[in-house]
């Protein structure tokens, strides 16, 4: 492998942070292609030129199953083995060959080096932007646990969480994802991963034409904080949650707000919120300039395939004309057939891989080319996440 052409990537990144941090634009996604489109340009391509050779000092690559993700290991008995600090500064002093090699990889798993506490996971990218918008009013219910530090996911151990990129159905999304292994479930359990840059190519080719033509609408429900669980089933609240529990707050004002920054906002007669966010369902790569699958389709189109063997409780819960917790549908309102999906769940389906976690993984991923998902689990699981913009973390 040629090293010159990852100084040159490494030089290039603080000229172009000069130029987006003088410009005065507030604009996160413009300046993150112009740093993307900068990187690119010196690449003489983004795929082929990363294999088993080291991209930075002192560690280590290789290849897991079908190429995803890239295995990143210390030297045995090196300082990053060893201390969180010198494998905190080794991430911020090798930033610019870091990305570049996520770039190509999708998603990058570091196993082997020093042993990190919650708090400590929570520091190791502090050179990096955290996800501006923060998560008040997602949709998969999260909890706080140190800082930026959040809970992966509350869905139930039985339940499988098909490939998707996160937060994709708002304007604003975070650009990379970082996991943390804490506690590695007996059996199962695995992040679950998959290359979107492949995922076009799979399908027909009329149901490309129809996504770019008509794009996706996504509409969230969220209930009266007042609204009593369903007596035959209070879990239910984790799946359908009351807006004060999605946004942290009751006061109304104050959710308002949010919400204008999420998409078209409408309060119901019963005291529930809907907002609704319309999608290409595609976005363009800002490294490589690629149309790349950007949706939820597969997770929030409610269908026998996306709840699994939750589907025949959710129809009863739920008769014909009931507000579900997301709806989506095609960019002119009509309905997206469970027929019609058949052929994204085989796709994604072919471009699932699974790594089982071991404790003290941390897992880096592209949150644009690589979708991530959950297989189901026994036993205890405890898997943590942090959320970033791909910039300079200006007061770093």
């Amino acid at each position: 492998m040629d090293r010159t052409l990852f100084r040159s990537v490494d030089q290039t990144v603080p000229l172009v942070t000069a130029r987006f941090l003088t410009a005065g634009s507030h604009d996160r996604k413009t300046n993150h292609y112009i740093l993307g489109r900068q990187l690119m340009s010196n690449r003489t391509s983004r795929r082929g030129f990363l294999s088993e050779t080291p991209f930075a000092p002192g560690i280590s690559c290789g290849r897991l199953g079908e190429g995803m993700p890239l295995l990143v290991t210390p030297f045995p008995g090196s300082a990053l083995a060893t201390a969180p600090e010198a494998w905190r500064t080794w991430l911020r002093d090798n930033n610019g060959a870091v990305m570049a090699a996520l770039n190509e990889a999708g998603a990058m798993l570091f196993r082997g080096f020093a042993p990190t506490t919650t708090r400590q996971f929570g520091t190791l990218f502090d050179h990096l932007m955290p996800f501006s918008e923060g998560c008040r009013g997602i949709a998969n219910p999260r909890a706080t646990k140190d800082g930026r530090v959040l809970t992966s996911t509350s869905a139930p151990p039985g339940f499988r969480l098909h490939l998707h990129q996160e937060i994709c159905y708002a304007p604003s999304f975070p650009d990379l994802l970082v996991f943390h292994c804490v506690k590695p479930s007996p059996t199962g359990g695995e992040t679950t991963l998959g290359d979107m840059r492949r995922m076009r190519q799979m399908l027909p080719a009329t149901f490309n034409d129809k996504l770019d033509r008509l794009g996706i609408i996504y509409r969230r429900h969220f209930v009266h904080p007042d609204m009593p669980p369903h007596p035959f089933a209070p879990a239910i609240r984790n799946f359908h949650r009351s807006w004060d529990m999605a946004f942290g707050t009751k006061d109304r004002k104050e959710v308002e707000a949010i919400c204008s920054d999420l998409g078209s906002f409408e309060w119901g007669d019963d005291g529930s919120l809907e907002i609704t966010y319309a999608s290409p369902g595609t976005i363009e790569h800002p490294f490589s300039s690629e149309t790349i699958w950007f949706n939820q389709i597969a997770t929030l189109h409610a269908n026998p395939r996306s709840l699994g063997h939750f589907s025949s409780s959710i129809r009863r819960l739920y008769p014909p004309g009931a507000k579900l917790p997301t709806t989506v549908t095609w960019g002119d309102g009509s309905v997206i057939i469970d027929a019609e999906l058949q052929p994204v769940y085989a796709a994604l389906d072919t471009l699932t891989v699974a790594t089982p976690w071991e404790r003290d993984d941390v897992m880096l991923v592209d949150n644009i080319s690589t979708a991530h998902g959950r297989n189901i689990f026994s036993g205890e699981r405890e898997i943590e996440v942090a959320m970033f913009d791909n910039l300079p973390n200006e007061e770093f």
